[in-house]
């Protein structure tokens, strides 16, 4: 396939009418889409509570796609503390790091959470991304979000949050308010 692609290059670049170089890349793509395309991925994760509301997790990944320069493999770890000292604050902490042909980096991230009653939820994260892709120029970033978010009636839904992101090319603050209504098949609750 190697020598066919550059001759079809070469044919490319030398040809001069616009007939020919369709022709030229219609061969192509023929034998091309003829190739069979395959993508292989595996995934394996693990959750362990080795102490009541104590919780040690991972998922390690890969996958090879044709036309890829290389495989991409995802790996993440983390920590859960559920119910701190009996005050329903639920601390999440992780690890990810990522390679693939897009780009390579990893992030932390710390989220705080608690459930306000039957219906309400707050969680704040904090957290650091750094990135080296040659689709971007930030390649590091620290980030702040706090979000609130409640049943209202039925099933709508509001959601209300702020976002700070600091990074070396990007700096935002960003506020956001979303009114929603869920379309699953679970029953309402009363």
């Amino acid at each position: 396939m190697g020598q066919r692609r550059v001759e079809y290059q070469h044919l490319l670049t030398t040809e001069k009418t616009a007939e020919g170089i369709r022709a030229c890349a219609t061969e192509f793509a023929e034998e091309v889409s003829e190739r069979p395309r395959r993508q292989v991925g595996e995934s394996v994760g693990v959750r362990v509570e080795p102490v009541k509301h104590y919780f040690v997790y991972t998922t390690l990944g890969k996958s090879d796609k044709t036309g890829d320069s290389r495989q991409t493999i995802n790996q993440m770890y983390g920590f859960t503390a559920a119910d701190i000292g009996r005050t329903g604050l639920r601390a999440d902490l992780r690890y990810s790091k990522f390679d693939s042909s897009f780009g390579r980096g990893d992030y932390k991230l710390l989220t705080v959470s608690r459930h306000l009653g039957d219906r309400m939820m707050w969680d704040a994260q904090f957290g650091i991304q750094n990135l080296i892709s040659p689709f971007s120029t930030n390649t590091n970033s620290r980030f702040v979000d706090t979000s609130f978010d409640t049943n209202l009636w039925g099933r709508s839904f509001l959601q209300s949050g702020y976002t700070i992101v600091r990074g070396n090319t990007i700096d935002y603050n960003q506020w956001y308010l979303s009114l929603g209504y869920r379309f699953d098949r679970k029953p309402v609750a009363k």
